[in-house]
Protein backbone atom coordinates (compact mmCIF):
# COMPACT_ATOMS: atom_id res chain seq x y z
CA UNK A 1 0.00 0.00 0.00
CA UNK A 2 2.87 2.38 0.78
CA UNK A 3 4.34 1.83 -2.69
CA UNK A 4 1.05 2.84 -4.29
CA UNK A 5 1.04 6.13 -2.39
CA UNK A 6 4.66 6.77 -3.35
CA UNK A 7 4.01 6.03 -7.02
CA UNK A 8 0.90 8.20 -6.96
CA UNK A 9 2.90 11.05 -5.44
CA UNK A 10 5.64 10.67 -8.06
CA UNK A 11 3.04 10.66 -10.84
CA UNK A 12 1.39 13.81 -9.47
CA UNK A 13 4.79 15.54 -9.33
CA UNK A 14 5.62 14.55 -12.91
CA UNK A 15 2.25 15.84 -14.14
CA UNK A 16 2.72 19.03 -12.09
CA UNK A 17 6.14 19.74 -13.62
CA UNK A 18 4.77 19.05 -17.11
CA UNK A 19 1.84 21.39 -16.47
CA UNK A 20 4.19 24.14 -15.27
CA UNK A 21 6.26 23.71 -18.43
CA UNK A 22 3.03 23.95 -20.44
CA UNK A 23 2.08 27.17 -18.67
CA UNK A 24 5.47 28.65 -19.54
CA UNK A 25 4.99 27.61 -23.18
CA UNK A 26 1.53 29.19 -23.34
CA UNK A 27 2.75 32.67 -22.43
CA UNK A 28 6.56 32.92 -22.64
CA UNK A 29 6.55 36.73 -22.81
CA UNK A 30 4.91 38.13 -19.71
CA UNK A 31 4.81 35.08 -17.46
CA UNK A 32 1.44 36.14 -16.04
CA UNK A 33 -0.23 32.85 -16.99
CA UNK A 34 2.60 30.93 -15.31
CA UNK A 35 2.48 33.10 -12.19
CA UNK A 36 -1.26 32.80 -11.64
CA UNK A 37 -1.90 29.35 -13.05
CA UNK A 38 1.29 27.91 -11.59
CA UNK A 39 0.47 29.22 -8.13
CA UNK A 40 -3.06 27.80 -8.17
CA UNK A 41 -1.83 24.50 -9.60
CA UNK A 42 0.96 24.24 -7.02
CA UNK A 43 -1.39 24.91 -4.11
CA UNK A 44 -3.70 22.20 -5.49
CA UNK A 45 -0.79 19.74 -5.75
CA UNK A 46 0.16 20.43 -2.13
CA UNK A 47 -3.43 19.81 -1.05
CA UNK A 48 -3.69 16.67 -3.16
CA UNK A 49 -0.50 15.10 -1.85
CA UNK A 50 -1.13 16.28 1.74
CA UNK A 51 2.33 15.44 3.03
CA UNK A 52 5.16 17.69 4.11
CA UNK A 53 7.88 15.79 2.18
CA UNK A 54 6.53 17.50 -0.93
CA UNK A 55 8.14 20.74 0.32
CA UNK A 56 11.54 19.30 -0.66
CA UNK A 57 10.53 18.77 -4.29
CA UNK A 58 11.12 22.36 -5.52
CA UNK A 59 14.60 22.32 -4.00
CA UNK A 60 15.39 19.02 -5.71
CA UNK A 61 14.02 20.28 -9.03
CA UNK A 62 16.01 23.49 -8.69
CA UNK A 63 19.14 21.47 -8.03
CA UNK A 64 18.44 19.39 -11.13
CA UNK A 65 18.49 22.60 -13.16
CA UNK A 66 21.42 24.36 -11.47
CA UNK A 67 23.94 21.57 -10.84
CA UNK A 68 24.25 20.47 -14.49
CA UNK A 69 24.47 24.11 -15.59
CA UNK A 70 27.23 24.72 -13.06
CA UNK A 71 29.15 21.62 -14.10
CA UNK A 72 28.81 22.46 -17.79
CA UNK A 73 30.02 26.04 -17.28
CA UNK A 74 33.44 25.00 -15.99
CA UNK A 75 33.44 27.98 -13.61
CA UNK A 76 35.29 27.77 -10.34
CA UNK A 77 33.52 29.20 -7.29
CA UNK A 78 36.71 30.25 -5.53
CA UNK A 79 38.60 31.36 -8.65
CA UNK A 80 37.09 34.84 -8.61
CA UNK A 81 35.91 34.57 -12.21
CA UNK A 82 32.52 35.83 -13.32
CA UNK A 83 30.25 32.89 -12.59
CA UNK A 84 27.08 33.16 -14.67
CA UNK A 85 25.73 30.05 -12.93
CA UNK A 86 25.52 32.07 -9.70
CA UNK A 87 23.01 34.44 -11.31
CA UNK A 88 21.07 31.47 -12.69
CA UNK A 89 21.03 29.95 -9.20
CA UNK A 90 19.47 33.06 -7.70
CA UNK A 91 16.92 33.29 -10.49
CA UNK A 92 15.85 29.67 -9.99
CA UNK A 93 15.71 30.09 -6.21
CA UNK A 94 13.75 33.36 -6.27
CA UNK A 95 11.40 32.57 -9.16
CA UNK A 96 10.77 28.87 -8.57
CA UNK A 97 12.11 27.23 -5.42
CA UNK A 98 10.85 29.70 -2.81
CA UNK A 99 7.43 30.42 -4.37
CA UNK A 100 6.77 26.75 -5.14
CA UNK A 101 7.75 25.67 -1.64
CA UNK A 102 5.44 28.27 -0.11
CA UNK A 103 2.54 27.37 -2.42
CA UNK A 104 2.93 23.64 -1.74
CA UNK A 105 3.02 24.38 1.99
CA UNK A 106 -0.15 26.46 1.72
CA UNK A 107 -1.85 23.56 -0.05
CA UNK A 108 -0.80 21.00 2.55
CA UNK A 109 -1.81 23.22 5.46
CA UNK A 110 -5.13 24.16 3.84
CA UNK A 111 -5.98 20.50 3.32
CA UNK A 112 -5.14 19.65 6.92
CA UNK A 113 -7.10 22.60 8.28
CA UNK A 114 -10.11 21.68 6.14
CA UNK A 115 -9.89 18.08 7.35
CA UNK A 116 -9.72 19.18 10.98
CA UNK A 117 -12.80 21.41 10.57
CA UNK A 118 -14.92 18.59 9.18
CA UNK A 119 -17.36 17.16 11.71
CA UNK A 120 -16.61 13.60 12.78
CA UNK A 121 -18.93 11.09 11.17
Amino acid sequence: MRWRALLRGAAVIVVWVAALAGLIAIDPGSGLVYAIGGTLLTVAVGALLDTFWVLLVPLALGALVIVPAFLASGDCYSCGEDASWALATWIVILLFVVPATVALGVGVVARRVARSLRPAA
